[in-house]
């Protein structure tokens, strides 16, 4: 008397498994291929604009440390004007991606 109405046993085909398992490797394949190096921080392919936005955000960060750690204040170009320089992609660039709206 353990057990008189034992759970039934759901037989599930191997085959329609792997099936699934493949279908899903396959598009999560697809996707990563589709989205690329720059898509993987900033999105999809639906977000291409924003991927651009974000590579230039970075880069622009990029180039203004740089100025500012290594770049000599010239008279010509001082570092005040890389800020400003810099400063105002960065801004665009994190307006754009924030900002949008649908």
């Amino acid at each position: 008397m353990a057990d008189e109405n034992p759970t039934p046993v759901i037989a599930v085909d191997d085959k329609e498994i792997a099936k699934l398992n493949a279908g899903y490797a396959h598009s999560s394949r697809e996707k990563a291929m589709e989205m690329g190096w720059i898509g993987r921080f900033f999105g999809g392919a639906a977000e291409k604009p924003g991927n651009i936005a974000g590579a230039a955000l970075f880069l622009s960060f990029a180039f203004l440390a740089a100025i500012l750690f290594w770049g000599p204040n010239s008279p010509d170009f001082p570092k005040h004007e890389a800020v400003t320089l810099f400063g105002g992609i960065i801004t665009g660039a994190l307006g754009f991606l924030f900002g949008r709206t649908g």
